[in-house]
């Protein structure tokens, strides 16, 4: 089935890692600014979603959009419920380290794992 909206994929954040009971995990996660994606396997029950927010659980309503289930807001954690069964689902946006994000970060053209062995940085 093909999706029936225009939006491509450098709209969405795939930072997401999925923890927990595959039973109730969604099939993969991403987000958007607004709102949060979720894809559940082809026959599997929607289990109940609930966002924490200061350790408080809070139950989230979503919406459908085949064959996604949407839930508004930008969480960053989820978890999804099903009688004893529990996933949970964490943002985790990228982060440059240190090195990456200061001025000090030299870009070298044209080296080959030769040089690099030969001539280190």
């Amino acid at each position: 089935m093909k999706p029936h909206w225009d939006m491509g994929a450098e709209h969405f954040d795939f930072m997401w890692r999925l923890s927990g009971d595959r039973e109730v995990a969604p099939l993969q996660v991403f987000s958007s600014d607004k709102q949060i994606w979720l894809q559940f396997a082809v026959g599997q029950y929607v289990p109940a979603i609930f966002a924490i927010e200061d350790k408080q659980y809070i139950p989230l309503s979503y919406s459908r959009k085949d064959p996604y289930v949407i839930v508004q807001g930008q969480w960053q954690q989820l978890v999804f419920r099903g009688g004893a069964l529990e996933a949970k689902a964490q943002h985790e946006p990228f982060i440059l380290s240190d090195a990456l994000q200061s001025e000090q970060v030299t870009v070298v053209d044209n080296m080959t794992p030769e040089h690099v062995l030969e001539d280190p940085l």
